[in-house]
């Protein structure tokens, strides 16, 4: 049922098979921008999300770095990474993203990350850099 809503919708759904030792997928993978999308090495590959579109780029992070794949990505340009993850936040400033670096270990401790943390919403008339 979800297929035909999100092939309705204009959307194309695709499974990717989450590792055993993963909560779910975005707890070990993000995409900092609509064209960007992180994943730890040994735990996804790029195949495992099959063709992707033109112009979408696939950044694997070392294994060590699972949790700094978690990102949340701004329409401002800056992007969300958790501290003590060099690979990720050297790629987010090489991709000339502007990291906003939070201090995640308190969240961690209880088995939490960015993601677990985040709602997001707007209100009429807000500006995207608010």
């Amino acid at each position: 049922e979800l297929r035909l809503l999100l092939d309705h919708l204009g959307y194309e759904l695709r499974v990717v098979d989450i590792p055993e030792n993963a909560l779910h997928l975005t707890s070990i993978s993000s995409t900092p921008t609509d064209t960007d999308l992180f994943i730890p090495e040994g735990y996804l590959t790029p195949e495992d999300f099959g063709p992707l579109p033109e112009g979408c780029t696939v950044h694997v992070m070392p294994a060590e770095e699972v949790y700094g794949c978690n990102t949340i990505g701004l329409p401002t340009g800056r992007v969300i990474v958790a501290e003590g993850y060099p690979t990720v936040l050297a790629t987010v400033e090489a991709m000339g993203l502007e990291p906003l670096v939070l201090d995640m270990s308190e969240i961690r401790a209880g088995d939490g990350s960015l993601t677990c943390c985040s709602i997001f919403y707007s209100t009429p008339g807000q500006n995207e850099s608010e």
